[in-house]
């Protein structure tokens, strides 16, 4: 039986109440994961959420390994105990959650009043898109190679923007 019909067995509400009250471990199959972070921004801004919405938490594990650049296959997940890889799951899923808060926390910042009479507000709807775009100062050809730099790099680079941002907009009303 693979790891997701296990899962299913056991419902929603069972489900949550594990989540809720498990262990989490960051190790699975002889293997140590460090923090989230490591991984790559596709990982953990495209491939985790979508693969934790769409509850296949197998090929979730399977590519958090393939990230970090250890292969596995479907049946080393289904041949595993099944708890294990579920304390492995929870600690992705809060992985995903602790950096999005963090994100939200540290990254935000009050646009410029010219730049919301201007509609940047627009530009919402291209969500993560933009951070890549900016990266790759408007070249397409380098979105991929971008959503591959470990999280933490990117990370880094929007939070030090940041920073130079609010100084910016302090030294502007000083003037």
């Amino acid at each position: 039986m693979s790891f997701n019909i296990a899962l299913l067995k056991i419902g929603v509400d069972e489900f949550t109440f594990l989540f809720k009250n498990s262990i989490r471990k960051s190790n699975l199959l002889n293997h140590e994961f460090e923090s989230l972070h490591l991984s790559s921004w596709k990982f953990v801004k495209e491939i985790a959420p979508q693969l934790i919405k769409l509850g296949n938490f197998e090929k979730l594990i399977i590519e958090i390994f393939k990230d970090r650049g250890i292969g596995i296959f479907p049946a080393d997940v289904n041949y595993s105990d099944y708890n294990e890889c579920l304390y492995f799951l929870f600690w992705i899923i809060d992985e995903v959650k602790h950096w999005n808060e963090t994100e939200s926390k540290v990254l935000s910042a009050e646009p410029d009043v010219k730049l919301l009479a201007a509609g940047i507000n627009e530009l919402n709807q291209f969500g993560d898109l933009n951070t890549i775009d900016s990266l790759a100062n408007g070249d397409v050809l380098k979105y991929e190679e971008i959503k591959m730099l470990p999280y933490h790099v990117i990370f880094d680079k929007q939070y030090k923007t940041n920073i130079e941002n609010n100084i910016n907009r302090k030294m502007a009303k000083q003037k």
